[in-house]
């Protein structure tokens, strides 16, 4: 904790170190209020001690300019005064002090009082770090709520219209026509499973409420695996997956969360690539971690798009080649995972000739 005093008295400076010595403060001095004016918001202080009577402005005057300067404007000042005076102290108040010391000094006095108002600091800060954290919730569940009205209703008005028809024509359609119909609706049911899975994910995320269940595992069995399952996937754009692995030891992780952030990066790979191209995943130990690269053939990613890529809702300029549906929210779950292991995750592609991502997470916990 730091503290500035301001008093042009060395033997009140002096009383007051002596007094506070062994409480672990970190001590500014100021002489008048002009120069505590300039030390303060190059210091920004936990707490003020300020002398009344000072040569120049004095400790009123002083106060009152400190308190216009945003970086210091809640800094608890505490006067230091021989004067009891009811009217000082009304002004010193009105001035924004928070507390008096009367001269001459009680050590327990001393030691009380600021140990008072540096713990309504702390706790003041803790408190606006709270109602921060609060507004940046309470933006991003309005933001799901407004998400979830527009990108919910579209698989829903096609589930509806899609069924009432059937309900009403069923019995004279096509057969290929009805089919056609229901495949219609088994893929927006999948559309909106796929969406309400990513929401329920970063309301988690978002709460600190996100479940991990690390267990020691075989990583690139877990990668095979995946490229595997996406191999059959992809056959309608007759994307071929190529897939380079290092024996990787077994580690601990969470199979299930990696599995997604692996799903979620391989099904990008496959919605941005062209038909007939090719996406290239690789796997190494580098320096104790394991390093994971995914590299595709598609447009790349936009100048304009690298700051939106892991933000929730950033959804991007370059559109899916087959018409796939996205949330937005798949590469911040990503991320969000990867760093619960200790990772990062990053792209390094060019604009033009494919993305590039990678992640890597450390093999010792």
């Amino acid at each position: 904790m730091k503290i500035l005093v301001v008093d042009d008295s060395p033997t009140n400076i002096d009383l007051l170190c002596e007094v506070l010595e062994g409480e672990g403060y970190e001590f500014f001095f100021a002489v008048n209020g002009e120069e505590a004016i300039r030390l303060t918001p190059k210091v920004i202080p936990d707490l003020i001690l300020m002398d009344v009577m000072m040569p120049g402005i004095d400790g009123f005057e002083t106060a009152k300019k400190i308190k216009q300067i945003p970086e210091s404007a809640d800094i608890p000042i505490l006067f230091l005064t021989a004067k009891i005076e009811m009217e000082d102290m009304l002004k010193g108040f009105a001035s924004g002090g928070a507390d008096y010391i009367v001269k001459p000094f009680c050590k327990e006095e001393v030691c009380a009082r600021i140990h008072v108002h540096l713990e309504l600091r702390r706790l003041n800060q803790l408190l606006t770090k709270k109602n921060e954290q609060l507004e940046i919730l309470n933006d991003t569940k309005n933001k799901l709520l407004g998400m979830a009205a527009h990108d919910l209703r579209n698989p829903l008005s096609a589930i509806e219209g899609f069924a009432r028809f059937m309900l009403k024509k069923g019995d004279d359609m096509d057969p290929e026509v009805r089919q056609d119909f229901l495949q219609t609706i088994c893929d927006s049911s999948s559309d909106l499973i796929f969406l309400l899975n990513d929401l329920l994910d970063v309301s988690a995320i978002e709460s600190g409420s996100i479940r991990m269940n690390y267990e020691k595992g075989e990583f690139d069995a877990l990668v095979e695996k995946k490229v595997s399952t996406y191999r059959i996937l992809v056959a309608e754009k007759e994307i071929q997956l190529r897939l380079k692995m290092d024996p990787i030891p077994s580690f601990v992780f969470s199979c299930e969360r990696i599995g997604q952030v692996l799903d979620n990066l391989l099904s990008n790979a496959v919605k941005y690539s062209p038909k007939g191209g090719e996406v290239f995943v690789t796997l190494v130990e580098k320096d104790d971690n394991v390093r994971f690269t995914i590299r595709d053939q598609g447009v790349g990613i936009l100048a304009e798009d690298r700051d939106q890529l892991f933000k929730p809702f950033g959804k991007l300029k370059a559109r899916p080649t087959g018409g796939e549906s996205s949330s937005g929210l798949g590469l911040a779950i990503a991320a969000n995972l990867i760093r619960a292991h200790g990772g990062k995750i990053w792209e390094e592609g060019q604009a033009g000739q494919g993305a590039v991502f990678i992640f890597e997470i450390p093999m010792q916990r």
